[in-house]
């Protein structure tokens, strides 16, 4: 309620001191709860960010794996290291004189890359993280496969890792 107040001849109109911090009170209240609210979308939109990091490094990952593992001629088992994280795969890919080991391995939260030793780079984003990396050789009498078990996280939410296991077999050494 505005009041009306003459004093020698002025007209002062103002609000009462409750009336003034009930207003106050309700503005501070839909401040709270704005900020609150641009908390919760601005939460949201990272953990969406990082999921998406996670899942694009997870498909990159495997992708290369999978294509060099199917066209490896063989595993390296002796350079390669099975069943524990930090897991190391050395493939040999080529023939003859033209023949490299690569190897996979996990690298500062990352997977690496390296051909006879020379690095040529992570598979995984910056943006996430791979806590864990294990190769398991499979083999059968003429069938050769590696499954590949890897921990990932996004760099921004780390509590929010994903476990992933997929197998590969190695294309030149099907059973018939």
């Amino acid at each position: 309620m505005i009041y009306t107040i003459h004093n020698s001849g002025k007209t002062i109109r103002g609000f009462t001191l409750v009336e003034t911090l009930v207003y106050i009170g309700i503005f501070i209240i839909l401040f709270l709860a704005l900020t609150n609210a641009i908390l919760v979308v601005s939460n949201s939109y990272n953990n969406l960010i990082g999921q998406r990091a996670v899942a694009a490094s997870i498909l990159s990952t495997y992708d290369r794996l999978a294509r060099e593992i199917r066209n490896a001629t063989s595993i390296d088992t002796a350079d390669s290291v099975f069943n524990s994280s930090p897991g190391t795969l050395a493939i040999l890919v080529g023939t003859g004189s033209n023949q490299i080991t690569r190897k996979f391995y996990l690298s500062l939260g990352g997977v690496a890359v390296s051909d006879n030793g020379v690095f040529q780079g992570n598979l995984t984003s910056g943006q996430a993280s791979t806590t864990s990396l294990v190769f398991t050789y499979l083999t059968a009498t003429t069938t050769d496969a590696i499954r590949i078990q890897m921990t990932i996280a996004p760099t921004t939410t780390p509590s929010q890792s994903i476990t992933t296991y997929d197998t590969f077999v190695v294309r030149n050494t099907y059973e018939q």
